[in-house]
């Protein structure tokens, strides 16, 4: 499948069609030299809808840190609950950890698939 690779501070929007009620999605870091620690910053990965007037509410985040061997460095999986939000907007994003943080590993998110059931 596809595969949409992400600066660490990234933001996507996005239309859903009908009235899904999840969102299933794969998502992680890509490997980085393991001699430039610096680059293993943690990133957080989010969903937001996309209310009226640009208001942002967050559904779902996690954060990785791929210094973190078992967990930062594997894919993950989640399922986003969409059943609660009536938007047809959303806005997958990924932001460093820490605010002053710069550069970083690249991310990416993949099978990106809206269920109705």
């Amino acid at each position: 499948g596809s595969v949409l690779r992400v600066a660490p501070r990234t933001a996507m929007q996005f239309s859903l069609e009908g009235r899904p009620a999840r969102l299933r999605l794969a998502f992680g870091v890509l490997a980085g030299d393991p001699a430039n620690p610096e680059a293993a910053n943690p990133v957080v990965f989010r969903v937001s809808a996309l209310g009226e007037g640009g208001r942002r509410a967050e559904l779902w985040s996690l954060q990785l840190d791929p210094s973190v061997r078992e967990s930062g460095q594997k894919e993950q999986h989640a399922v986003v609950d969409l059943s609660k939000t009536k938007c047809s907007e959303l806005i997958l994003e990924t932001v460093p950890a820490r605010p002053e943080q710069r550069g970083g590993l690249l991310c990416y998110w993949r099978q990106i698939e809206a269920e109705t059931q």
